[in-house]
């Protein structure tokens, strides 16, 4: 049976070993695709069961993965549980990993990943953001994404999560919602 958003706790006061929901397909529907990676495309979706109504990311294991991928998403999905809530981390909402393609459930950042963001923010002259140049991000900008970095890494590493270089990607560190 649904939960209604009565039941539901803000984020900041779940444990994210028992916040994250066996979910399976049919508690999501998928609305637009908005990203891909090694081991499958991402999805903006649609829950329709907890917390329903809510925009969350849905990460699709590709459809012909090898064991080494399907291991390697397994283990994304483990780590990812043992983190708990914080705000420059990501928060898994649900997963599956005996539907014909696991999934991951995510929250939905609106504005993408960090990446992209300042790749497109970037002014043509590298050190124009430094000095007053043109450039969409100040000195104050990068710093305060450092910082969350910084934070949302110092969270895990106080939690004994042991990550590789990919992992830390995967787990989507830097959550510094909406960039503001």
């Amino acid at each position: 049976m649904p939960e209604t958003s009565s039941e539901i706790q803000p984020y900041s006061e779940i444990n994210a070993n028992t916040s994250a929901k066996e979910l399976s397909e049919s508690d999501y529907r998928l609305l637009e695709n908005i990203g891909h990676g090694h081991f499958g495309e991402v999805y903006k979706a649609v829950l329709k069961t907890i917390n329903t109504g809510k925009l969350v990311a849905v990460k699709l294991l590709k459809e012909k993965n090898t064991e080494v991928d399907k291991k390697e998403f397994f283990r994304e999905i483990e780590t990812m549980q043992v983190v708990p809530q914080h705000e420059n981390v990501v928060a898994m909402l649900g997963y599956c990993k005996t539907a014909a393609r696991a999934f991951l459930v995510l929250e939905y950042l609106g504005n993408g990943n960090l990446k992209t963001y300042l790749r497109k923010s970037r002014s043509s002259n590298i050190y124009g953001n430094l000095h007053g140049g043109s450039g969409k991000l100040t000195s104050k900008d990068l710093l305060s994404f450092a910082l969350g970095s910084a934070s949302g890494m110092a969270h895990i590493a106080k939690h004994k999560v042991v990550l590789l270089h990919h992992t830390v990607c995967r787990i989507y560190v830097l959550n510094i919602c909406q960039f503001n």
